[in-house]
């Protein structure tokens, strides 16, 4: 009996180290990992903001992130979202109408898709305007907290002529 009760302590305390050399293991390279992003400027407030959309979840994440960041209806992000995603093709009711997982298919295949929706929206502007922004950036985030900041928000008609009315144009 004590040779079984000494086979499962050992066995036991072995599984038990184990399982916290893998945790260890998994927190440190969590840790780089996160580092690398946030170094890359790809992090936003906590939320990564230029992932790749990969499945459903993702295309959610990514409507709540623009959601969050613009201020904007669920209808006007979901709308960005699909245009970006479906750009250089126009959106017809077809493309609205279709499941999510073809959405999901297409975007998988393109990158910056969150910052370019983000960015169209924000400064009112199209989608060819808005990945040009991207491309002369440094990191992804340095121009979107430059447009939140309101250093790179396009004026309204009511503010076009007072030039102190909207920030200096990056």
């Amino acid at each position: 009996m004590n040779e079984v009760i000494n086979f499962i302590t050992a066995f036991f305390f072995e599984a038990k180290a184990k399982f916290q050399r893998e945790l260890s293991t998994k927190w440190v390279l969590t840790t780089v990992s996160t580092g690398a992003h946030v170094l890359l400027g790809k992090i936003l407030q906590n939320h990564m903001l230029d992932l790749r959309i990969a499945n459903s979840k993702l295309f959610w994440r990514a409507l709540a992130m623009l959601q969050r960041f613009s201020g904007q209806s669920k209808a006007r992000c979901i709308e960005s979202l699909l245009q970006v995603i479906h750009f250089p093709q126009p959106l017809s009711d077809d493309v609205r109408a279709a499941p999510i997982s073809c959405h999901v298919q297409v975007a998988h295949e393109k990158e910056k898709v969150i910052p370019t929706a983000l960015l169209s929206i924000l400064l009112r502007c199209s989608i060819t305007e808005a990945e040009a922004r991207l491309a002369a950036a440094p990191s992804v985030c340095e121009v979107v907290r430059s447009v939140l900041s309101g250093s790179g928000q396009k004026c309204s008609m009511q503010t076009l002529g007072d030039p102190t009315a909207c920030g200096a144009l990056t």
